[in-house]
């Protein structure tokens, strides 16, 4: 029980750097609030105009309905009035931030992959997110 105890308080006191991948001085370390949805995979929030895009594709490569249209109203569903939590990973090309961002505690890149709306893919040079292809292989099957 004590050393459980000390494991924890030493735990605590290690900066958190040390443990997570290095994230660069311009990615923030949480982002938080309302936000207006642009794309399936993009959103603004509305106080900072920080844009970010979710780390997970959410379009269906070969497929001849409006992918588009749906992911995004998809998104405006989940989103609509509720506060977004996201924890920025990194950057893209553009500059966007990266982020797994939560409704709650609804990881909504996991659910667009388990609800069909999305799939588990990376960009090259983005940290891979492999939770998210399990998820994919569960809702195929």
């Amino acid at each position: 029980m004590k050393l459980a105890t000390i494991l924890t308080i030493v735990l605590a006191l290690i900066p958190t750097g040390t443990l997570a991948q290095a994230r660069p001085s311009d990615v923030p370390r949480q982002i938080y609030g309302k936000v207006q949805v642009i794309d399936g995979t993009t959103f603004e929030f509305v106080k900072t105009r920080q844009l970010i895009r979710l780390a997970q594709n959410a379009t269906t490569e070969g497929v001849t309905w409006p992918v588009g249209q749906v992911s995004r109203a998809w998104m405006i569903l989940r989103t609509l009035g509720q506060n977004v939590n996201c924890a920025p990973v990194g950057r893209d090309d553009n500059k966007r931030l990266i982020a797994h961002c939560f409704v709650g505690e609804t990881n909504l890149a996991a659910t667009a992959v388990a609800e069909g709306i999305g799939y588990a893919f990376n960009y090259p040079n983005e940290p891979p997110v492999r939770a998210y292809f399990d998820i994919e292989r569960k809702a195929r099957g």
